[in-house]
């Protein structure tokens, strides 16, 4: 029960990271995971140069194709994504040799919401160009989050760090790919222990890898990751959710009750942290407050109980 409960918390922070990104570029300390859309905004080339032509040159296709390039660009970044497609569209038809081009038309469709054809076009691009590491990051990413074929993922990051070894973002979501195909715990926390010798700072790769070894049953060693974590990003609602779990596994009740409070004055419709904190609740012989949770949860997701008590697996949930 503990390994289900932590993959239901763990797995998706990458996509909760993404969805408060700051960054100009959200796919840096994102996803997978996962687990809500990633925010847009990820910020293509400032600029397209077309091929300068010869003294005498006549205009080229590139030319031709540069300023709806440039144009798109600009939607692009406004969040205009209708407009910037349009414009992509046309400057390859125009122009279809450049790989850049396909793969700012796939980060318009990831933004969009439509992945399939975002993969499509990080595929084009691929092909164009097999040395386009932000294609590979960025259809890795989208096979994580969004498509869970993790073992595509997993090859996609292995591919951009071969490019890049020292690509600590490749690591980390490598990391977690492997945290999320059929749990390959070593082999994420070998990843996660390279993305933070890359990136000591690096909140995502510590709340993972704490993640891991929670579902190994380390919490000696899970502890100190999780306290890290919410020490370099104390709003991550992921790394508090998490955090209370170990407090939980630990005998913490009353810290872990202190997380999930934290966690549901931010998400106050969250059914499974009403399940972890009712089980802390339980734990404590306050079973009157336990079923209160327990009672919310069901109200927030129904069918929830099972002989009195939340089954934390959506997959197992749904079932019932």
């Amino acid at each position: 029960m503990l390994r289900f409960l932590v993959m239901a918390v763990s797995l998706a922070l990458l996509p909760a990271a993404l969805m408060t990104a700051k960054a100009e570029d959200p796919f840096r300390s994102v996803d997978p995971g996962q687990v809500t859309p990633p925010p847009a905004r990820h910020s293509p080339p400032r600029t397209y140069s077309a091929p300068a032509p010869g003294p005498a040159a006549k205009p080229t296709a590139a030319d031709a194709a540069a300023p709806y390039f440039s144009r798109g660009l600009g939607y692009l970044r406004a969040a205009q994504y209708d407009l910037a497609l349009a414009d992509m569209n046309q400057a390859i038809k125009l122009y279809s040799d450049d790989a850049s081009m396909y793969r700012v038309r796939g980060n318009i469709y990831f933004n969009k919401g439509d992945y399939d054809h975002a993969i499509d076009d990080y595929e084009r691009a691929i092909k164009r160009n097999p040395a386009d590491r932000e294609s590979l990051q960025h259809r890795g990413l989208a096979y994580m989050l969004y498509k869970n074929q993790y073992r595509r993922a997993i090859q996609d990051f292995g591919e951009a760090i071969r490019l890049n070894p020292n690509d600590a973002d490749s690591y980390r979501n490598r990391g977690i790919s492997y945290l999320r195909n059929d749990g390959q715990y070593d082999f994420a926390i070998q990843d996660f222990d390279q993305a933070l010798r890359l990136n000591p700072r690096d909140a995502e790769s510590y709340k993972n890898r704490g993640a891991a070894w929670l579902n190994k049953g380390q919490l000696v060693r899970a502890m100190p990751d999780l306290e890290q974590a919410v020490r370099l990003n104390p709003r991550d609602v992921e790394a508090l959710r998490t955090r209370g779990t170990a407090r939980a596994a630990g005998g913490q009740y009353d810290r872990a009750i202190q997380d999930f409070d934290a966690v549901l004055r931010v998400l106050p419709n969250d059914a499974f942290t009403y399940v972890s904190r009712g089980k802390a609740f339980r734990a404590m012989g306050q079973e009157d407050r336990a079923l209160a949770d327990f009672a919310r949860a069901k109200q927030l997701y129904p069918n929830p109980l099972l002989s009195g008590v939340f089954r934390t697996n959506r997959s197992e949930v749904s079932d019932l």
